[in-house]
């Protein structure tokens, strides 16, 4: 994953494109959220180019927030009751699959698919995680004995993936838990091999599942991990950043996810060491503008990078507004992107969950599920890999509430050799088919599409050539960019 900048007064995205399953792809995303839009500033009235929810249960059964918890009124008991959609989306696919399209109607295009996972084989046998289903579920958990997905969760988890794909959501951010090193007394190798190879596995799947369309994955390689110094957690957070980076490099994720406080953030370093994410996560609630400010500033140089309001609250109007004033009044903050988690800002009762909320989740059927952040949300963002090649401006699309506008390209010319004097522009949909824009050669150039629709993301695709007649079959395009107007 890296930097990139929006059309929108150049606000700042993110997309990145590269996996084994590409073999020797160049990594032609390689700072582009960051270093390829240092300049950049967010829109004039502030606004964040990217919106979604973390998808963390499409349905709770006969479990009520509204209600205090107790024995009867539980996440666990009865089993499959509480409903994650990569745990159970077999239970209910048509109902996952509406939903992710009301997330998309409602103007969304991130999507974050929550896994958290333990080793569920000795309470499973012991009982006491054990439901009456044979599933490999406990609640919100799957389990990793075997190293991986269960095949129901695995099936579930490309099912979900096929549906983003589909709708055309511009990112999905897949969020691992691993909630079992906090409770480690001592380092325990066979578990942590587990949870490594299923984080690998997923990873593999994702990019699978998503390539060549115009969704591109984001990971969060444990939820809020820096800073909890329980157990095991920490030397469990720098091994696996370790081992990811060495692997996979820092591209495509966010490192941990943080709690956004002075407390918390103050373990960055020691997390991450001397290689840091190119992009932060920050889970805020409270006074969430003021939370975003403060985070900055315990953050450092380092809240000059692209940031994900992770967790917040649930399409909040106070949340919307304390935003807005925070963002107008620090140009400097770089938030790409505002999840929701499906939790509401007040309590229901004495001794009730507050982890999520029983309205939150019934949002999910309808179509109006950002609607208090529409004002702090940009109509048009831009991911881009190379601007200098290919950046794409807005020309009527934030000022007009026409279903179809355009946006111009300012086309580079930056032949890598004298046989390739060309380049070719290709656009591609989320239905596929990769369609000739334009094709230029000799000098930079500019071109207008003036068929761009609402709701649907465009990846273009430059490729230097030697004509404009010439196949582009094996080739790598040399840049991307990924366009979305709501």
């Amino acid at each position: 994953m890296a930097p990139a900048c929006s059309v929108s007064e150049n606000q700042a995205g993110r997309t990145q494109q590269n996996g084994a399953f590409m073999g020797h792809i160049t990594k032609i995303f390689l700072f582009f959220l960051i270093y390829s839009c240092l300049a950049l500033n967010l829109a004039s009235a502030r606004q964040i180019p990217g919106i979604g929810t973390v998808y963390f249960a499409y349905d709770l059964g006969t479990y009520s927030s509204s209600i205090p918890l107790s024995s009867t009124n539980n996440w666990y008991v009865p089993g499959e009751n509480f409903k994650t959609p990569v745990g159970l989306y077999h239970l209910n696919p048509a109902l996952v699959d509406q939903q992710i399209s009301n997330m998309r109607a409602s103007g969304m295009d991130y999507v974050t698919l929550h896994i958290a996972f333990d080793d569920l084989s000795v309470c499973t046998s012991n009982g006491s995680c054990n439901n009456g289903y044979s599933d490999w579920l406990w609640g919100e958990l799957v389990d990793d004995s075997q190293y991986a997905l269960r095949s129901q969760q695995q099936q579930n988890l490309v099912s979900i993936l096929q549906d983003i794909k589909k709708q055309g959501f511009r990112h999905v951010i897949v969020r691992f838990g691993n909630y079992g090193p906090s409770g480690w007394s001592a380092w325990q190798e066979d578990e942590y091999q587990k949870a490594w190879n299923l984080i690998v596995g997923v990873r593999s799947t994702v990019y699978a599942q998503l390539q060549g369309s115009v969704t591109t994955p984001i990971f969060d390689l444990n939820v809020e991990a820096v800073g909890d110094t329980r157990g095991q957690l920490p030397a469990y957070t720098q091994r696996l950043w370790s081992d990811y980076t060495f692997s996979f490099g820092n591209d495509d994720t966010v490192g941990f996810s943080m709690i956004g406080d002075t407390g918390h953030l103050s373990y960055m370093s020691s997390a991450y060491g001397s290689i840091k994410p190119k992009m932060y996560a920050l889970d805020i609630y409270g006074d969430v503008g003021q939370g975003l400010l403060a985070s900055a500033q315990a953050m450092g140089a380092e809240a000059a990078k692209p940031i994900i309001i992770m967790e917040t609250y649930d399409n909040d109007v106070t949340t919307a507004s304390q935003l807005q004033t925070t963002l107008s009044q620090n140009a400097n903050l770089n938030v790409i992107a505002l999840m929701q988690w499906q939790q509401g800002r007040a309590q229901p009762c004495q001794g009730c969950d507050t982890n999520i909320s029983d309205a939150a989740v019934q949002q999910l059927n309808t179509t109006t599920q950002m609607s208090n952040y529409a004002s702090i949300i940009a109509p048009m963002a831009v991911d881009e890999s190379n601007p200098s090649l290919m950046h794409i401006t807005d020309v009527n699309c934030a000022g007009t509430s026409a279903s179809v506008c355009s946006v111009q390209g300012s086309l580079g010319f930056q032949p890598p050799s004298a046989a390739l004097q060309n380049y070719q522009i290709y656009v591609t949909k989320a239905d596929g088919g990769r369609v000739l824009w334009a094709c230029s050669g000799g000098s930079p150039s500019t071109a207008t599409a003036s068929w761009m629709t609402r709701d649907v993301t465009y990846r273009f695709e430059y490729f230097q050539v030697s004509s404009c007649t010439a196949s582009i079959t094996g080739l790598q395009p040399a840049a991307v960019s990924y366009v979305w107007i709501r």
